[in-house]
């Protein structure tokens, strides 16, 4: 309804501080699982050298920028 495939990522970040890209999908804090949809979309990009992982919470999302290289939280 949304106008996106089922289980596509919540998060891209695109060629960035010399990677192929990022997904992040954000997922409740509690209960929160990935779909099968989900999976396979993760596995997807995986295969094509992203990378990928599931978060969540805001922290947890600063945190995987940072040790990615596309966050430098001293600068803020």
């Amino acid at each position: 309804m949304q106008g996106v495939k089922k289980g596509a990522p919540h998060l891209l970040v695109s060629v960035c501080c010399g990677k192929v890209g990022t997904v992040i999908e954000l997922k409740r804090v509690k209960g929160g699982r990935l779909s099968d949809e989900q999976k396979d979309w993760l596995g997807e990009l995986a295969n094509r050298n992203w990378h990928t992982t599931g978060c969540k919470d805001a922290g947890e999302v600063a945190d995987t920028l940072e040790q990615l290289g596309y966050l430098d939280r001293r600068l803020e």
